[in-house]
């Protein structure tokens, strides 16, 4: 309990000293429609809040996560309730104390011994992991971040860019991470020391902003398939002579 209570006044020390602060992103359907939301509200005692829901052609998820961060960026505790894509219940949590990590689910359970820094996996959460995530790897330039339960994720930056929007330009970088499922996954972020997410586009499908900046979806969405025609098929060579070796 020691350790515990440590650690998370650790978390709301480092989250603390950046203030309370409410991020609020949009969700559009490809035609332009708003379909949905995510707010992330950090407390000035480190807790993050995330409430994220959209509904496209009926279905979506609808989710509530409470977390807090290790000093290293990657999470101590997190817990997520609500709904998946398609109803099913969903009830999460994991915790980190000292080299210990744990984690329930409704459908699994389970925990090992970790040493050093290591980033949990949620089977349903937000986009709001990714940014967390984006942000840790930011702080270990050239390094990989060990996955919980299993694996590794790596990123880095394929493009980057001025958007503007109501007489404000923001500059921001398309990156991709590997090492979660079988493809790169690609995220629109800040720039800067402690970037976050800026942007999810899914080209011909929805795409999720920054509230006041989706008219910026099209450029993005542009760049990015720019930025794929480029990137995948080395990766993909890559990935066969790392296979081959």
């Amino acid at each position: 309990m020691k350790t515990l209570l440590a650690l998370t006044l650790a978390a709301g020390l480092a989250a603390g000293a950046h203030g309370a602060e409410t991020v609020r992103y949009d969700v559009h359907a490809e035609n332009g429609k708003r379909i949905g939301e995510q707010v992330v509200e950090r407390a000035d005692d480190g807790l993050v809040t995330v409430r994220f829901s959209f509904k496209n052609n009926g279905r979506g998820p609808d989710l509530t996560e409470q977390f807090r961060l290790a000093p290293d960026g990657t999470l101590a505790q997190y817990a997520v309730r609500g709904n998946s894509t398609y109803g099913a219940v969903v009830d999460e949590h994991f915790e980190r104390v000292g080299d210990r990590a744990s984690w329930h689910s409704t459908s699994e359970t389970g925990g090992k011994s970790v040493s050093g820094a290591g980033m949990y996996v949620p089977l349903n959460g937000s986009f709001e992991t990714a940014s967390i995530a984006i942000a840790a790897l930011a702080a270990r330039p050239g390094a990989s971040l060990a996955l919980l339960p299993s694996g590794a994720l790596t990123q880095r930056t394929l493009d980057v860019l001025d958007v503007a929007s109501e007489g404000q330009t923001r500059t921001v970088q398309l990156i991709a991470q590997t090492g979660l499922g079988l493809s790169p996954k690609l995220f629109w972020a800040t720039t800067g020391a402690r970037p976050q997410l800026f942007a999810v586009v899914y080209p011909g499908f929805m795409a999720m902003t920054e509230q006041g900046w989706s008219g910026s979806v099209k450029l993005l969405a542009a760049r990015q398939k720019l930025a794929e025609k480029r990137f995948l098929p080395n990766w993909l060579a890559a990935c066969s002579t790392s296979s081959m070796a």
